[in-house]
This record gives structure tokens, C-alpha cells and sequence, in this order.
């Protein structure tokens, strides 16, 4: 049985799991995460995990409650220092319906948009101490 798993990888605004340099980075629109606030979504979920120091990871099969294993779904990953704080995109991609590992460098919020038509998602990290919020909104209707 061959497994079939997805990494988002951190692409050249990090040096290998290394501070973020924000300086080289534009601001995004926040609208591109502020409009999951009245979305309708088909699936919620949310967790919290401990870390013993940044840089470190979050992991989970969350969108394959919804997405097909074999579907390819352009994603984005922002960041943000802090509630009020400019957003930044840090990687963006494509990967497959199965998991999703989301690095987190360093302290802050970190958030991990699916860009699917039908049922856009996201992930929200609140990842500003050693222990990690993170809730999930999956196969929702937005309105942008």
C-alpha cells in the first residue's frame, strides 16, 4: 500500500526553517482570510498542541474530510505577526487532498488558504506561544 501525504514546504523567505524576513515580503489584503469569518462551512474542527521551542511544525488529515485524496488544490500560507499586524504570503503551492504539514518558524499566526472553488478552506495556526491554537474551517461558502 503506498501512503500518499502532502508537505508544504517554506519557499526562499526562510533559510531552512530560519526566522522569517519580512522585509522582503509585501503586505497581502487580509479580505483573503478575514472572509471565513461568516463563512458557511460543512466542517469545523480545532486542536491545540504544545511545542517546546520555534522553529516547529503542525500536521493534520483535516482536508480529507472533504477534499478527494487524488485533487490537486492550489494553497497559500500567510503570516502575521500579531492581531493587527500586516499579513504576509510566505509559500504558495499546490497539494493533494490528503494532509498537510505547515512549518512554523517562529512565533506569530500563520494561516493555510485552500483556493478551491467549490469548497474553499482554511486553516488558522495561532501559533505566538509554546502552546498552539489552531481551528479549522473546511468545504465552506464565502462570499468575497
Amino acid at each position: 500500500m503506498r501512503i500518499k501525504h502532502t508537505l508544504l514546504f517554506l519557499c526562499l523567505t526562510t533559510a531552512a526553517f530560519g526566522q522569517l524576513d519580512l522585509t522582503k515580503l509585501q503586505p497581502v489584503d487580509q479580505q483573503l482570510i478575514r472572509c471565513f469569518v461568516n463563512a458557511r462551512c460543512a466542517t469545523h474542527g480545532d486542536s491545540t498542541f504544545a511545542v517546546e521551542r520555534f522553529p516547529s511544525f503542525f500536521r493534520t488529515q483535516f482536508i480529507s474530510k472533504f477534499y478527494n485524496t487524488g485533487e490537486t488544490i492550489p494553497f497559500r500560507i500567510y503570516y502575521a505577526e500579531d492581531v493587527g499586524q500586516p499579513l504576509y504570503c510566505i509559500q504558495h503551492g499546490f497539494c493533494r487532498g490528503f494532509s498537510i504539514t505547515c512549518p512554523l518558524p517562529q512565533r506569530g499566526f500563520y494561516f493555510v488558504r485552500f483556493f478551491n472553488q467549490a469548497k474553499p478552506a482554511l486553516v488558522e495556526i495561532d501559533a505566538r506561544e509554546l502552546t498552539v491554537k489552531v481551528k479549522m474551517y473546511g468545504a465552506c461558502e464565502i462570499h468575497e
